[in-house]
C-alpha cells in the first residue's frame, strides 16, 4: 500500500515541483513577462530619445548654416534687436475697475507745456 502510493505521489509531486518552478522560480515565466514589459518600455523610451537627438542635431546644423534661424534664436530666446530697431511693449488685458489712459491727454499737456515753454524763452530774449 505505501508503495503503490509512493509510486503515484512521488512522481506527481515532481511534477508539481517542476511546475511551480516554471512558472514561478527564479527566471520562471513571470519574470520573463516583467522583462519582456521593461524591454518594451525601454525600446519606447529609446525611440523617443532618437527623435530627440535628431531634432536637436537639426537644429545644431541650421545654428551652423541658416542666418535666419540664427537671428530667429537670437530675437526670441535672448531678447536681442537690431541696430535702429525699438521695442513697444503692450498690456494684454488692463485689471478690472482701470481705466485706460489712450495719452491724449497726456499729449495735451505736453502740448500746452511746450507753448508755455516757448512764450517763457520769448519773453528771456526780449530782456
Amino acid at each position: 500500500m505505501l508503495k503503490k502510493t509512493l509510486t503515484i505521489y512521488l512522481p506527481l509531486s515532481v511534477v508539481i515541483v517542476i511546475f511551480l518552478l516554471i512558472f514561478f522560480g527564479d527566471k520562471g515565466l513571470l519574470d520573463l513577462k516583467t522583462m519582456e514589459t521593461k524591454k518594451r518600455q525601454l525600446v519606447e523610451k529609446n525611440e523617443a530619445l532618437v527623435q530627440s537627438n535628431l531634432s536637436l542635431h537639426q537644429t545644431v546644423v541650421r545654428l551652423k548654416d541658416d542666418l535666419a534661424f540664427i537671428e530667429n534664436v537670437a530675437r526670441k530666446d535672448l531678447g536681442l534687436i537690431k541696430e535702429n530697431e525699438v521695442i513697444v511693449k503692450l498690456e494684454k488685458d488692463p485689471r478690472p475697475g482701470e481705466t485706460v489712459s489712450t495719452g491724449e491727454e497726456d499729449d495735451e499737456a505736453m502740448d500746452s507745456g511746450a507753448e508755455d515753454g516757448e512764450a517763457m524763452d520769448k519773453e528771456a530774449e526780449d530782456e
